[in-house]
């Protein structure tokens, strides 16, 4: 004794497919216009004030320190340095300006989020 012919067990697939699929048509629908409705408007162009740009944030002013135009060889390259080499070379990144850098840089993006509306 069989519960459902193999027809019946069809048509409760098919049903619950086309449910399925109806319904999460209407969420996607529901949700895209609620989106609409309460995002800003999107015209397509950014107000200049609002973009940030790589000249707003700070670069340390000894840059020119790290450029190769006038670099010249003092020495052959050498294709493994030993500690000492190291040390005597060595310079801690933090010593670098960078949490100088680093709090300039907040300061001008906190300063770009207030002029925002």
């Amino acid at each position: 004794m069989r519960l459902f012919t193999e027809r019946e067990i069809r048509l409760i697939i098919v049903g619950v497919a086309a449910s399925t699929v109806l319904s999460i048509s209407v969420a996607i629908i529901v949700s895209l216009s609620r989106n609409a409705a309460t995002g800003p408007a999107v015209t397509g162009t950014v107000d200049d004030r609002f973009v940030l740009r790589v000249t707003d944030l700070a670069v340390p002013d000894d840059l020119d320190r790290f450029s190769m135009s006038d670099w010249y060889e003092f020495r052959p390259p050498l294709s493994r340095w030993n500690v000492e080499q190291i040390e005597r070379f060595w310079i801690d990144p933090s010593e670098i300006e960078l949490e100088r850098v680093a709090d300039e840089n907040d300061r001008r993006i906190r300063e770009l989020f207030q002029r925002i509306p």
